[in-house]
């Protein structure tokens, strides 16, 4: 009895060993742009494991799977408003990221794996842009308006 090209190509699938995703340490900082006195600090640092699967495609859309929507989550928790971010920085474990997928890590693409956003920010990337379009970071800052206050109040 002779097996169907699909019965096949099943067989084979199912025989490779499923190839499993590796925890990837990312330390990131959120910057936002409100008053000093409704909350602390401008700045939230926490830490993520973002999962690194060998099939990634890009470094880009990893980021745009991985980190962002877990940021605009974690904005949640810390009841901060994502339109009110001025700035992502982070530091990752990149090295793991090539290892484990053969790919270029975002820094060995020339990106400083920082992200500044605001409404009326001249000089902001496609991606940047996209991300304020997607998940609304930075919509309600200003980036003039805080660098004038700052100015104002002798940098403080």
């Amino acid at each position: 009895m002779t097996k169907t090209k699909h019965a096949q190509l099943t067989e084979v699938y199912q025989a490779k060993p499923q190839q499993k995703s590796i925890k990837m340490h990312s330390n990131v900082i959120l910057t936002f742009n409100t008053d000093m006195n409704e909350f602390d600090d401008f700045q939230e640092v926490f830490n993520l494991n973002l999962r690194v699967s060998p099939m990634e495609k890009s470094s880009f859309d990893f980021l745009n799977r991985e980190l962002f929507p877990r940021i605009v989550e974690k904005c949640s928790t810390l009841s901060r408003d994502p339109k009110d971010l001025i700035k992502i920085s982070t530091a990752s474990d990149w090295d793991l990221f090539s290892q484990t997928t053969g790919l270029p890590a975002l820094c060995d693409l020339c990106h400083p794996c920082k992200w500044f956003f605001g409404y009326d920010r001249l000089d902001l990337d496609f991606w940047e842009r996209n991300l304020m379009v997607r998940f609304g970071f930075g919509l309600n800052a200003s980036f003039y308006e805080l660098f004038t206050t700052q100015l104002l109040h002798g940098g403080k």
